[in-house]
């Protein structure tokens, strides 16, 4: 598909229409370095810009005598106001007299149709009532049907319903008499001023609110008065900014909505003034230089993301003495980072690093990322107004002790209360239900955990990075936590009264050997058997020879939730030749004969031995590690015991036949 370079939105230039405002403008003849691509055209259709112009060739396709060819010559087009009126100036040198349709879009057109002549010539053409949906639309040029090349020298947007006044557009409100800035005709470069009031149709205005978008991507504003009576800035309003280095609100101001100074890169500090109330979600976000913030006002919400990729930020100064000015309802994400490398500095009203925070009651909630890194914390008192705690919300609080959750708490989420790597304990309230994947991991010093709901929470398996804790329950529920998984994985179980938990002890197994496979039983129902086996012949060798035991040491305990691990059972598990002259290899071929032997398992029990597997009448002896004798006997039909002279630990070594194994006394 084709496509055609036309304008970003910065593309704008001040002209002088009284009365009126100039929202868009191009003259393609001129400005050609802010051409964008939009990545699109009709079949049989071509563009391109020269000293001329944008020249577009419309051919339409064999026998079509009209056809439809839409080309975009002007491109987001801000600030359009639904059932307002708009009026496109153009420019055009067309190739022959007709008519031509002018699309006024963000995907269903505003059109209108208009005659033009051949050669060049103005046109003005009236959009009186956009639709009500209508806002950062695109100019469509529809000259399918009159073929030939057009040359679009220069297209403009006029508001007919602002007024503009030192490069800045209004709107007006008769009710009140007040006007907000809607935008501006270029984009502004240095400084602006923002007067308190206005005149328009001999009248006085005050201004008392920045629109949405109204200097969004002014990439070359360095600085910004905005005067007191402004109570109110839009979404986006100075977003993109990136030359902004100064900006001073104004004392009245009450409430910034979101987006409003976003990625506004330059700034490196902030003051809230104490008139405002309500700051929206991402209202800083993306500002990566700004350093420190100075809440001076009485809050009573903050949005969300409030400061997310501010990756310099290290100070939040709370210059307030009651703290429900700063966090009044909701604590949400205000210190969220993209770059948490950083940990945040709290300081009082004295300039004093904050180490106890007490939230104050009528506070619902505390957000994702609320206290993230504030790494100089010591104490947080948390009222029992709050339900619910986010994500990372005291994630990174190393030096925080303590910590009171409150009563109506419902949910601890994810990595809530992760690496506060100074709490020693933590009491869960009777009301949580829910506790979330890795809420206490990174808590290294948490020695015990107090639960005091009488039915287990729910409990993700790496909510903490051990269990090597104490966990104190309630008297009435102390079974269904020991049957309950994960919470019967923590080593040490108490009641809340300290009474430690016995917990039932799995039996120990026994160890077996047939046609091939080992066979492991445990008397406690449901219990599963773990078992390691290790054999001295598997290692790396740098011989010409290697003797081979062909012997196995197995040990085996098992586990169940809820129960203590079963002490552990080791054998030996060997084989010995029945026909020892038959083994090795024969003739010239490389070809193991069928050697046979028979499997040999070996247990001990304290001083015993006992033998399975041996053909009955085999000499059985014992020896010790120096090769003195300690027992002896001949095999039986079944297991053969043997006492001994050794103890537990002792080393034995015991030959069956011409087959001597080593085995550890247990």
């Amino acid at each position: 598909m084709k496509k055609l370079l036309t304008l970003l939105a910065m593309a704008m230039m001040a002209v002088d229409v009284s009365a009126q405002a100039v929202i868009a403008e191009i003259d393609w003849t001129q400005e050609s370095e802010y051409y964008h691509d939009l990545g699109w055209l009709p079949q049989n259709a071509t563009a391109s810009v020269t000293k001329e112009g944008l020249v577009i060739q419309s051919t339409p396709p064999d026998g079509a005598n009209i056809w439809e060819a839409n080309i975009p010559i002007l491109a987001h087009i801000d600030g359009l106001k639904g059932n307002g009126r708009y009026q496109a100036k153009l420019t055009v040198d067309s190739p022959a007299d007709g008519e031509l349709q002018l699309d006024l879009t963000d995907g269903m057109p505003a059109s209108t149709m208009i005659n033009v002549k051949e050669g060049l010539h103005e046109y003005t053409i009236d959009f009186p009532n956009l639709p009500g949906w209508l806002n950062d639309a695109f100019l469509l040029y529809q000259c399918g049907h009159l073929p030939g090349i057009h040359i679009i020298k220069k297209v403009q947007i006029i508001d007919l319903d602002a007024d503009l006044i030192d490069d800045i557009i209004y709107n007006y409100y008769e009710t009140d008499k007040t006007a907000e800035v809607k935008g501006v005709s270029k984009n502004i470069i240095g400084k602006i001023v923002i007067p308190e009031t206005v005149i328009h149709n001999g009248e006085e205005y005050t201004v008392t609110s920045i629109d949405k978008c109204a200097f969004m991507m002014c990439s070359e504003l360095v600085s910004v008065d905005i005067p007191n009576s402004v109570t109110h800035i839009g979404n986006d309003a100075f977003s993109y900014c990136g030359s902004l280095v100064s900006l001073n609100l104004p004392n009245n101001l009450t409430r910034i909505n979101s987006g409003a100074f976003a990625c506004c890169t330059s700034l490196v500090s902030l003051n809230i003034p104490s008139s405002v109330t309500y700051i929206e979600n991402n209202a800083f976000a993306g500002c990566n230089n700004l350093v420190s913030v100075n809440f001076l006002s009485s809050l009573t919400r903050i949005g969300e993301f409030l400061f997310y990729g501010c990756s310099s930020l290290s100070k939040v100064n709370i210059t307030v003495s009651d703290y429900s000015a700063f966090c009044n309802n909701t604590i949400v994400s205000q210190l969220m980072k993209e770059d948490f490398s950083h940990p945040i500095t709290l300081l009082d009203i004295n300039g004093k690093e904050i180490k106890e925070f007490t939230i104050p009651d009528g506070v619902t909630s505390i957000g994702s990322g609320a206290f993230y890194n504030c790494s100089e914390l010591a104490s947080i008192v948390i009222p029992n107004s709050v339900a619910s705690i986010g994500e990372s919300a005291f994630k990174g609080c190393k030096n925080l002790t303590t910590l009171t959750l409150p009563e109506d708490l419902s949910v601890i989420k994810r990595q809530a209360i992760y690496g506060c790597s100074s709490l020693e304990s933590i009491t869960i309230p009777a009301s949580v239900e829910y506790i979330f994947q890795e809420a206490f991991a990174g808590c290294q010093n948490l020695k015990q955990v107090n639960v005091l709901s009488e039915n287990p929470p729910f409990l993700s398996d790496n909510s903490f990075s051990n269990y090597d804790i104490i966990l104190c329950v309630p008297e009435v529920s102390k079974d269904k936590y020991l049957s309950t998984e994960p919470w019967n994985k923590f080593t040490a179980i108490k009641t809340l009264t300290g009474e430690d938990l016995v917990k039932e002890k799995c039996v120990k197994p026994t160890i077996s050997y047939q046609n091939g496979k080992l066979i492991f039983y445990c008397e406690t129902d449901g219990a599963v058997c773990q078992s390691t086996i290790t054999d001295a012949d598997i290692t790396s060798y740098s011989s010409n020879e290697v003797q081979l035991e062909v012997t196995y040491h197995i040990s085996v305990y098992a586990t169940k939730a809820g129960y203590e691990n079963s002490e552990t059972t080791t054998a030996t598990l060997c084989w010995i030749d029945v026909e020892p002259k038959t083994e090795g290899t024969t003739d010239e071929v490389v070809n193991v004969n069928n050697v046979k032997a028979r499997a040999v398992l070996i247990q001990s029990n304290g001083n015993q031995l006992i033998i399975s597997g041996v053909d009955e009448g085999t000499a059985i002896s014992v020896f010790d590690i120096a090769g003195r004798p300690v027992g002896s006997t001949t095999a039986s039909t079944e297991a053969t015991t043997i006492n001994t002279s050794l103890r537990s630990g002792d080393i034995s070594i015991v030959k069956i036949g011409d087959k001597a194994v080593k085995v550890l006394m247990k």
